[in-house]
């Protein structure tokens, strides 16, 4: 049986909470690296606002892992915090309030 993940809450303050959510995988570590560079073989398509999972990559230059939306528009979904070529690879994000058009781009 596979033993689904679980987030454990490392921080609490006035101004909010951590949780951190650690994964174990059996593969190579070179194949789990190559694999977070490509989210949009793995990003579920109904997490995004195009609702294709192939818009979203891993942009190094805006150093986040973004969704690319119509008319050139772009959306950062985690912050890249740490990369280490052929290494580690760490995102960091959380809750954000949006204000605009909630129905189709």
């Amino acid at each position: 049986m596979t033993r689904l993940p679980s987030a454990e809450v490392t921080d609490v303050s006035d101004q909010g909470f951590t949780i951190t959510q650690t994964v174990t995988v059996d593969v190579p570590p070179e194949r789990a690296f190559q694999a977070m560079l490509h989210p949009g073989d793995w990003w579920d398509s109904s997490h995004t606002y195009s609702r294709d999972a192939r818009n979203v990559t891993v942009n190094l230059e805006r150093q986040c892992l973004c969704e690319a939306l119509p008319n050139g528009g772009w959306t950062r979904h985690l912050d890249l915090i740490t990369y280490i070529p052929g290494r580690e690879v760490v995102f960091s994000g959380g809750r954000v309030l949006r204000v605009g058009d909630q129905f189709g781009l």
